[in-house]
């Protein structure tokens, strides 16, 4: 993709272990940009990928909060720090259990990363999003945390996943319109993904985002939820 090829997280990613795949730094980086998210948090920090593609697409005056108990963020001080991309931004490291995370602030955009603590996370998480922020979920669909998403697109919550890209599940307020936004993504990545129909649970089929070259994207079963399809999707989930 023309746009988002130039930037620094897809020309360093491959020096590190590819914990995010290139479909799904665009989704992150587009979404961010799109929705003028300007509080961030993150939950499990790990390499500091996905934090770097944060960085690249906030604005300027915009804060960002990380959580870990065990940064390793070599790749921070070496491409990010005192540079173009934390210029005029505040960063702030926490070496705690997320667990241990409080907090009074309101966050545009929270993304969870952590481990066995992802359940209550995502919970503690609800009292920290903003009116109309967005959660995201990442890595929801390895053996080890399907389970975890399963139960939390149950959850009695008034949050609901409207995105999934192969990596991260993403959850907004019910209500929320994000037509425009899915419209403005797909055309986007027109260049390297298409837009099919897939199966998603029983009789509610969604729109489905798959990377047009797998051997360069190694997502191959992200999807969108177009507004057509939201509803049975609420009712299928009984939110």
């Amino acid at each position: 993709m023309k746009e988002y090829s130039s930037t620094q997280m897809l020309k360093i990613v491959k020096e590190y272990n590819r914990m995010r795949s290139d479909l799904s730094c665009m989704v992150v980086f587009y979404m961010i940009q799109y929705f003028k998210c300007k509080k961030i948090l993150e939950l499990g920090f790990y390499q500091g990928q996905t934090f770097g593609v944060m960085l690249e697409a906030t604005d300027r005056g915009s804060h960002l909060s990380t959580v870990d108990i065990n940064f390793i963020n070599d790749l921070y001080y070496k491409y990010y720090k005192d540079s173009q991309y934390t210029d005029g931004k505040s960063v702030e490291f926490f070496n705690i259990s997320s667990l241990d995370f409080q907090t009074n602030t309101k966050f545009d955009f929270i993304n969870i990363d952590t481990g066995d603590d992802r359940k209550q996370d995502f919970i503690n998480s609800l009292d920290w999003i903003s009116e109309n922020g967005i959660i995201m979920f990442d890595n929801y669909d390895t053996p080890y945390f399907h389970y975890i998403s399963n139960e939390l697109i149950n959850l009695d919550t008034p949050f609901y996943p409207f995105l999934i890209d192969g990596q991260a599940m993403y959850f907004v307020r019910v209500g929320s319109d994000t037509s425009n936004f899915e419209k403005m993504l797909a055309d986007k990545l027109r260049e390297i993904a298409v837009l099919d129909r897939i199966k998603f649970r029983n009789e509610v089929f969604l729109a489905s985002l798959t990377p047009i070259k797998l051997s360069t994207f190694n997502d191959t079963d992200s999807f969108l939820l177009p507004p057509e399809v939201m509803q049975p999707l609420l009712k299928h989930l009984k939110i």
